[in-house]
């Protein structure tokens, strides 16, 4: 049971919410050298972590969604092809990172091994 966000009727129990999207904005993400990590457990390279660089990019994300009620969504969808209604466009975002939290992670050296059972130090 739950309250529907458009109309505000209270819809029985066992009927699932429909996510209805109402906002959206574009984003842009910056270029991050050596943001992701992945480590190789192979026996012949062991502990060898590699770097590969995130181009960044640009998109869009949600800004605002509604839980509504199937009904409530299906009218909606009909307002929408109609012209009567549509999704807000708000104004981009740009997203900019102070720092990159894995500059300081550094490969392990010999000694500092990981114990388990597929790999030995």
């Amino acid at each position: 049971m739950f309250q529907c966000q458009l109309t505000g009727e209270t819809v029985p129990p066992g009927i699932k919410p429909v996510k209805l999207v109402t906002k959206k904005r574009k984003v842009t993400y910056p270029a991050r050298h050596d943001a992701n990590r992945v480590a190789t457990w192979l026996p012949e390279k062991a502990d060898k972590i590699r770097s590969t660089t995130d181009p960044g990019g640009e998109g869009w994300e949600i800004a605002e969604e509604l839980d509504v009620s199937p009904k409530a969504a299906h009218q909606w969808h009909k307002q929408q092809e109609a012209g009567e209604v549509e999704v807000q466009w708000l104004t981009p975002r740009a997203v900019v990172l102070t720092h990159n939290p894995f500059e300081n992670l550094k490969p392990r050296g010999r000694g500092e091994g990981y114990n388990d059972r597929y790999h030995r130090s």
